[in-house]
């Protein structure tokens, strides 16, 4: 090799930049984070994009041009925050759809009891449990200790309504999910005083595969 030669390498040698690896990581873990557009349970890859790609930034803001991939990290920011905004509304909405489901159906299923449907409200209790194991068949009165413990005795009375709904939860599988509501039963006695029975209801959305639909159950009833 001549001398020539030998400078030009050693002068490309002295310039090269190396790439960061906290941007390349960066960007993988925002495209990761697509993910929590489909699945909750990968929420948590968009914050951790966002805090790569800020980290990568304030290397390269350290550094001045001592490393290569900024852009990378520029894009990965982007999209951290287009994945995780949009992850996020997506779950939120699906969240209120799944509450304002429930209600309605705690609602129905409230007003079957005080039109005295219970072998209706009962066949809606509990999914398969509400079946005798034996026949397959909802029995009319076999929920009738079921029907007269509280607060279920109570809203048989049809004397009131149920107000103020607090949303306590969603418990979700990928079958499953369980949606926990309390409420306020309130009656009008005769002397005209009001009576709040506290009404905590545990409903399960399941999907059954035969069907190839969900279908709503009272779960439980305090």
């Amino acid at each position: 090799m001549s001398q020539a030669e030998s400078e030009r390498y050693v002068g490309d040698e002295s310039t090269y930049v190396p790439l960061s690896k906290t941007a390349v990581v960066a960007l993988l873990l925002a495209l990761a984070a697509a993910g929590s557009v489909i699945n909750s349970l990968l929420a948590f890859l968009g914050p951790m994009a966002i805090a790569t790609s800020l980290m990568a930034l304030y290397v390269f803001r350290r550094k001045k041009g001592a490393l290569r991939g900024r852009k990378l990290a520029v894009v990965a920011l982007c999209l951290s925050f287009l994945f995780t905004s949009w992850g996020l509304t997506r779950m939120f909405c699906h969240r209120w759809w799944l509450y304002r489901h429930a209600d309605q159906y705690t609602r129905d299923w409230v007003k079957w009891i005080e039109e005295g449907k219970l072998a209706q409200a009962f066949a809606h209790t509990r999914g398969a449990g509400a079946k005798n194991p034996y026949t397959g068949q909802v029995e009319a009165f076999e929920g009738e200790e079921f029907f007269k413990s509280e607060p279920i005795k109570s809203i048989r009375s049809g004397k009131g309504k149920l107000t103020k709904p607090r949303y306590l939860g969603i418990l979700e599988t990928p079958s499953r999910a369980y949606v926990r509501i309390s409420y306020e039963y309130v009656i009008e006695e005769e002397d005209g005083e009001e009576r709040i029975v506290p009404v905590m209801v545990e409903l399960m959305r399941s999907y059954h595969a035969d069907r190839n639909r969900y279908h709503w159950y009272v779960n439980q009833v305090n």
